[in-house]
């Protein structure tokens, strides 16, 4: 069954087929996470993500920040899991960029 996600996923280099940042508006236009994949090496074809977000008004991380996953959208479901368990606290609606350093 497919995850739906539901930040704004855009790519990091136009030049780069898989690597992707998780954008939220409440970040001041910053991103809050990335996906992308390995080229080479013993995670070849794994895609690794990251919770990039930091600053004030977020929680502490609860649980990983950072891991693997077979697929982009398993990464970027992990990302979300991530990021919307810091922002938990933020309220949907609050204004652009309400969030951040």
């Amino acid at each position: 069954m497919p995850t739906d996600l539901k930040l704004k996923w855009a790519k990091t280099w136009i030049d780069h087929e898989n690597d992707f940042v998780a954008i939220d508006r409440r970040m001041k236009g910053g991103t809050v996470g990335r996906i992308y994949t390995f080229e080479n090496g013993p995670t070849k074809g794994k895609w690794f993500w990251t919770l990039t977000a930091h600053g004030k008004g977020l929680a502490a991380a609860e649980g990983q920040t950072r891991g693997y996953a077979e697929s982009a959208r398993e990464a970027g479901a992990e990302v979300e899991r991530a990021w919307f368990s810091r922002a938990r606290e933020v309220p949907a609606d609050a204004p652009d960029g309400s969030v951040g350093s």
